[in-house]
């Protein structure tokens, strides 16, 4: 089984292994797909250069095709990904991110739902900033999501360092 700890660790190896990346109007978007116990898992990295800044920095909100509204660099970030995922990857169980990651995540997840069941797959974030609006909240009403503000105990951050004592991991 797949632990909180292991998915926090998949998210530290988005800074620190090779990954995918997709060009995207705000920045670029790197991502890398894990498949571990039958299960197949899309991490996205969380900002760590100059490119990813412009998709954090992007807070104008943007209408997605389907109608809600969100953060405009996240959700292009998640346009980007999407034709991938569709194309590639014809099971989904779970999509991981850190930070932004985190938020384009929830973002995919909301783009996802209007082509594969909201119950195919799963969302955890680690650190999620605020991404949507309500109408983003009742397009991924049916996704199961998991927000994490802590990460687990062990857990290796991206600058290399262990978490030495959060007991556990706190949802919101």
């Amino acid at each position: 089984m797949i632990t909180d700890l292991d998915l926090a660790r998949l998210c530290a190896q988005t800074y620190s292994q090779p990954c995918h990346g997709i060009v995207h109007s705000h920045g670029v978007v790197h991502y890398q797909i894990h498949e571990i116990d039958g299960q197949t898992i899309l991490a996205i990295q969380g900002t760590k250069n100059r490119a990813q800044i412009l998709a954090d920095l992007c807070t104008l909100p943007r209408r997605s095709r389907a109608g809600w509204w969100s953060h405009g660099g996240f959700l292009a970030a998640a346009e980007a990904l999407e034709p991938m995922v569709l194309r590639h990857l014809s099971r989904l169980d779970l999509i991981i991110g850190h930070s932004l990651g985190a938020a384009v995540s929830v973002d995919l997840g909301g783009l996802l739902v209007e082509s594969r069941p909201a119950s195919s797959f799963r969302i955890v974030g680690f650190g999620c900033p605020r991404v949507g609006m309500a109408g983003l909240r009742t397009a991924v009403k049916d996704v199961d999501i998991v927000s994490l503000r802590r990460m687990p105990r062990g857990s290796v951050f991206p600058d290399g360092s262990i978490s030495p004592s959060l007991k556990g991991s706190v949802a919101s």
